[in-house]
């Protein structure tokens, strides 16, 4: 994915709902990751942790706006 998309892994950001499979499979893989918590549940006992959490749709616009780098 990173050479499809000419980054490195630290400079992708995946959000999923899924602790089990999105946070854990994109910490795997090397990206950050935001597990937008809409169920409010408990984090899990992981060796991985989310780099942010979420459980309402409208922080991922602040969100968003401090993890982008600026180019240039």
């Amino acid at each position: 994915m990173e050479e499809r998309l000419g980054m490195s892994g630290e400079d992708i950001c995946y959000l999923g709902d899924s602790f089990e499979n999105d946070i854990i499979g994109a910490k795997t893989a090397g990206w950050q990751a935001v597990w937008f918590n809409h169920r409010k549940r408990s984090e899990p006992e992981s060796s991985f942790q989310a780099d942010y959490m979420i459980d309402e749709w409208f922080n991922l616009d602040s969100l968003i706006k401090n993890i982008i780098k600026p180019i240039g």
